[in-house]
């Protein structure tokens, strides 16, 4: 089974309350709590169809179509959760990560500070606008928000607070990816251990630049691909590790090649260089900055 990942943004609670009574919504919100986001997308589909303006069917619909990957919809419910209820912070908030991971980063921002302005101390939105902030190199901007995420309870800013104070000279080099814009003419690249794709590590973390890359890449037909991480693997050089012995990490993709059949196979990552490529044949989306 393929699980999916969700490394670079916290998505806020996907159970919005609702008067409803409908046995088939409370079903669905089980299934949301228990993981089950394909199930739960089947049971709100039905509150839908018998309600077409059921908020909270709506919105949690929406949430769990951004955890599979499916954002172009999931923007859909979330646009549609705002008109009808406008002063929704958890939308505003849960749109704007799904605009971050469309790379639409004006967009993402546009949100977050709606979010905010909706509630100055909302500090989901403060963490993820922080995180945002740091991705764009506004550094000053991003330790502010993390300190007031902290400040209201938000654990995950804690660490992000602790690095703010340590000095620029005493912290690891950081590369983020934001897009992709260059594609190997490398029938090799990024398949073989001996050519990985040279992602570095983002300042977000040690995995959101190869997560942000696989949600970036589309195969031969335009189609997202499917992931999973295998771990470590493959002996690796680089003159950025101590000792200049490291690890490669490993996934597993699934895509569609230009005849329509579906494939599986195996690509590389290194987090210790910083110069990534699109992998042959496919493409990438396009951000907006």
């Amino acid at each position: 089974m393929i699980k999916y990942c969700i490394i670079f943004l916290f998505f806020s609670g996907y159970t919005a309350f609702s008067q409803s009574t409908n046995p088939i919504f409370l079903e669905a919100i089980k299934k949301l709590q228990a993981g089950e986001y394909k199930e739960a997308v089947v049971l709100l589909d039905k509150v839908i169809i018998q309600n077409p303006t059921e908020y909270a069917a709506i919105y949690n619909r929406g949430v769990a179509k951004s955890i599979l990957r499916k954002y172009e919809e999931s923007k859909k419910d979330l646009d549609m959760a705002i008109k009808l209820k406008p002063e929704s912070k958890k939308a505003y908030l849960n749109r704007g990560i799904v605009h971050k991971k469309l790379a639409n980063y004006t967009e993402a921002m546009v949100d977050f500070n709606f979010a905010i302005k909706l509630d100055v101390k909302f500090s989901d939105a403060l963490y993820n606008r922080a995180m945002l902030f740091e991705l764009l190199g506004k550094n000053d901007d991003a330790c502010a928000d993390f300190k007031k995420a902290k400040e209201s309870g938000n654990i995950l800013a804690e660490p992000k607070v602790e690095l703010c104070e340590t000095p620029p000279n005493e912290r690891s080099k950081t590369n983020p990816l934001l897009s992709l814009t260059t594609i190997s003419n490398d029938k090799t690249y990024g398949f073989s251990a001996k050519n990985p794709i040279k992602v570095g590590t983002s300042p977000n973390g040690a995995f959101v630049n190869e997560e942000t890359y696989l949600e970036h890449i589309k195969d031969e037909k335009g189609q997202m691909v499917i992931y999973k991480f295998l771990g470590n693997c493959c002996d690796y050089t680089s003159k950025n590790v101590p000792g200049g012995k490291a690890k490669l990490n490993q996934y597993e993709i699934t895509y569609l090649n230009k005849n329509g059949k579906l494939i599986t196979s195996k690509i590389y990552f290194s987090p210790y260089e910083f110069n990534p490529e699109v992998l042959y044949r496919f493409s990438s989306i396009k951000a907006t900055l």
